[in-house]
């Protein structure tokens, strides 16, 4: 599933970048309904492919600064843009919040995708007198998520791509 494998995903931001395309004979032979994927620095890759009138569909999820720059060199070519751009998410658990359904809701966007997802919480702003049981119960969830390798089919979530991460 998607999000099995977007659990197990390594995110790829600063050192490196990914970027995948349907298989076409003419210009990436392989069999049908394969996908490629291109690993590098991000800078280059996007300005190589986004030079190139075979890319027709530029698609994007991060940072608003990011994505009007890819926006400004998919304009050479014309090319369509989905770009899902993103803040930081807050959250709010005030005091009248039942603690158990707001780990329950926020744990889940959390730590969805490595917590590299657009819509995972940043910062969660928690009622003073809720604090302590709402962290401890945070840390229970975090401390359950399996980590592993992706082959594995018990792993949750996978690796980070480098140590800085």
């Amino acid at each position: 599933s998607t999000d099995r494998l977007c659990r197990r995903g390594a995110p790829m931001k600063n050192l490196a970048h990914s970027a995948s395309f349907d298989s076409d004979e003419k210009y990436a032979p392989s069999k049908p309904g394969i996908k490629h994927l291109v690993f590098g620095v991000p800078t280059q890759i996007s300005e190589h492919l986004l030079s190139s009138p075979i890319v027709k569909v530029l698609t994007f999820t991060g940072s608003t600064a990011v994505g009007k720059h890819l926006a400004k060199l998919a304009a050479n070519n014309l090319q369509r843009c989905v770009l899902e751009l993103g803040g930081h998410s807050p959250v709010v658990v005030w005091e009248d919040a039942d603690v158990a359904k707001a780990v329950s809701a926020i744990s889940e966007y959390k730590f969805e995708c490595a917590g590299q997802s657009c819509n995972a919480p940043s910062r969660i702003l928690v009622a003073r007198p809720l604090y302590e049981g709402f962290l401890s119960r945070m840390i229970d969830v975090a401390r359950k998520i399996k980590i592993g390798p992706p082959d594995d089919p018990k792993t949750e979530m996978g690796p980070m791509a480098n140590r800085g991460e």
